[in-house]
């Protein structure tokens, strides 16, 4: 009875806590995308801060890394932003008639579908110039809305740098508090899960930021010797879908597509897609090898399903956090299952000692 008991007031406290996460659902998700935001900027400030911490105290290595990371990126904005800014504004200038080529374009291809008897895909599809600039309208009309919920997104992205700084300077004790919370026990098994995952994600994340970055940097000159409006924001944009194993240049290469098929020559469209595919032959062959190595080591087919599965669940968001969420589960379960997993590198050979191969 006693026992019958205690799991009833388990599970109404359980339904209790579920229900109040529901009610103060946004709160506690503007709360955690502060702490992800400063986790963020801690992780990959960290090896800056290891490195000042050989000559200063740990609290004023870790203001002094942030402070870095946040000149750094102002002094990139200050130099960026304005011509960034220009980018876009005429871009935006010329969507009507970037949207009036595109319909162009698809009214020849629907014609020459039903030439071949393949009916009418764009009367099924019920698109029509009206309904484009109506969605397009609404859209607009909703950004003075915007403003107000921006103020509070400012807020919370200075909170970011502030996160990072205490969370670099207490890491040590933010993990022994941590280890308390497991059964002494668990507490060795734990240890090896947290650093085999940690490691991974380094490796991952920052080779992956790097390539993104060299990719992103190398379509934007290659748009630019083309000819392309907007050559900045496109190359930035596939910087960011590059995140994406697989999917993600395919989906980066549509907005330059989009801008070269609005200049309505054939060259331009064949010359903009030459130079996409030269960049991304280009990484696989040289960047990606030489930053990050043979990559995730996950065969192509867990690749996909988990990129699908996070599609699913988040939308782009999902499939930029998919793979490393594999990743980290895979290394964690490795190490948690095998007493003698080493995640220190192991010591080299000496000269004289043979190496041992198998049937040797």
């Amino acid at each position: 009875m006693d026992r019958f008991i205690k799991y009833t007031f388990a599970v109404i406290g359980i339904i209790l806590g579920l229900l109040l996460l529901w009610v103060w659902r946004q709160p506690l998700l503007s709360a955690a995308g502060v702490l992800v935001g400063g986790m963020t900027v801690a992780f990959l400030s960290y090896p800056l801060t290891a490195l000042l911490e050989r000559r200063i105290k740990r609290g004023i290595a870790a203001a002094l890394t942030v402070l870095i990371v946040i000149l750094a990126i102002t002094g990139l904005l200050v130099v960026v932003v304005p011509v960034f800014a220009r980018q876009i504004r005429d871009l935006i200038d010329r969507m009507p008639s970037y949207l009036s080529a595109m319909w162009t374009f698809l009214r020849s291809l629907d014609d020459w579908l039903t030439e071949l008897g393949l009916g009418a895909p764009m009367d099924s599809l019920a698109l029509d110039p009206a309904r484009m600039s109506a969605v397009i309208g609404g859209f607009v009309a909703r950004i003075p809305g915007m403003a107000g919920s921006m103020t509070s997104v400012i807020a919370r992205i200075f909170l970011v740098p502030v996160v990072a700084v205490y969370l670099l300077r207490d890491r040590q004790a933010i993990f022994e508090r941590l280890q308390l919370l497991l059964p002494a026990s668990k507490r060795p098994m734990a240890i090896r899960a947290g650093k085999a995952a940690r490691r991974v994600l380094a490796t991952y994340v920052r080779g992956q930021i790097t390539v993104s970055l060299i990719t992103g940097t190398l379509t934007a000159i290659a748009l630019a010797f083309v000819g392309l409006d907007g050559y900045l924001v496109l190359g930035a944009g596939m910087a960011v879908f590059n995140l994406i194993p697989v999917f993600g240049p395919f989906l980066g290469a549509v907005p330059a597509l989009i801008v070269a098929a609005a200049s309505m020559r054939l060259s331009t469209v064949l010359i903009t897609a030459a130079c996409i595919f030269g960049v991304q032959q280009f990484e696989s062959a040289f960047v990606t090898p030489r930053v990050i190595g043979q990559g995730s080591g996950l065969h192509p087919v867990a690749i996909i399903m988990a990129l699908l599965v996070g599609g699913g669940v988040g939308g782009v968001m999902g499939m930029l956090f998919a793979v490393p969420v594999v990743l980290i589960v895979r290394a964690a379960w490795r190490a948690a299952n095998d007493e003698h997993f080493s995640v220190a590198t192991p010591p080299p050979r000496k000269p004289h000692e043979p190496s041992r191969r198998k049937g040797g």
